[in-house]
């Protein structure tokens, strides 16, 4: 299972699993989103840089549809602190 395509109730993949079920430690959220959005055409910023890439499976992808542009974390700021 391939835990960051699957989307949460809060707008972030999935990071993690607890008993073997996909979980958001950055909300933590423990609920699958119902239906997963499209992201066709759609852009995520970097929330450190800025940096833009079309969103989908990025790392700490988080779907913001009430804004012009999803987030993600492009690794800008190194990836030391999250091991």
């Amino acid at each position: 299972m391939d835990i960051q395509t699957i989307m949460m109730k809060c707008g972030h993949t999935a990071l993690a699993t607890c008993d073997n079920k996909p979980v958001c430690p950055i909300c933590d959220c423990h609920e699958i989103a119902e239906t997963k959005p499209d992201l066709t055409g759609r852009t995520a910023k970097c929330f450190y840089c800025g940096k833009e890439t079309p969103s989908g499976n990025l790392p700490f992808f988080k779907y913001k549809p009430e804004c012009d542009y999803d987030e993600y974390y492009c690794g800008c700021e190194g990836w030391e602190w999250w091991s």
